[in-house]
């Protein structure tokens, strides 16, 4: 049985090898803005959002090879928009190299990083860590 929790600090070398494993930026701030997927067999996957004020940026969003095209990515991206919603954030942003199709399936659109808002575009993954070739995406969280 699949659950979706909060991470916490013993999840912490488990959330770090799955990022490497998918040549994902391993940094972590903070697990606030994190939750996992857990099965009996252990950790499964992972999403986050890192604040920046009234903007956010959804990071990190990956699944174990075994449960991939399960459903899994979207229930994690859906635990992360409800999240946000409860933190009073209207949008929120992400950066990709590999998954527009899944994102924009899930209701994100191409957006020009040109105009993204100061906050977001002074997180690390915007400056230093996503090369500048990431497709950069938004979608509102208004209803």
């Amino acid at each position: 049985m699949q659950i979706i929790r909060a991470a916490n600090a013993s999840d912490i070398s488990q959330i770090q090898s799955l990022l490497a494993e998918n040549r994902l930026p391993i940094q972590l701030t903070s697990l606030d803005g994190f939750c996992v997927a857990t099965d009996e067999v252990g950790l499964i996957g992972v999403a986050g959002v890192d604040v920046c004020g009234n903007y956010a940026l959804l990071r990190s969003v990956v699944a174990v090879p075994r449960v991939r095209g399960t459903g899994l990515g979207k229930q994690l991206v859906d635990n992360r928009e409800d999240w946000a919603r409860e933190q009073g954030l209207a949008s929120l942003y992400l950066l990709t190299t590999t998954a527009e199709t899944f994102f924009s399936r899930l209701g994100y659109a191409v957006f020009p990083r040109e105009k993204a808002p100061k906050p977001i575009r002074d997180t690390e993954e915007f400056r230093d860590l996503c090369p500048a070739s990431a497709t950069f995406m938004a979608k509102s969280l208004k209803p």
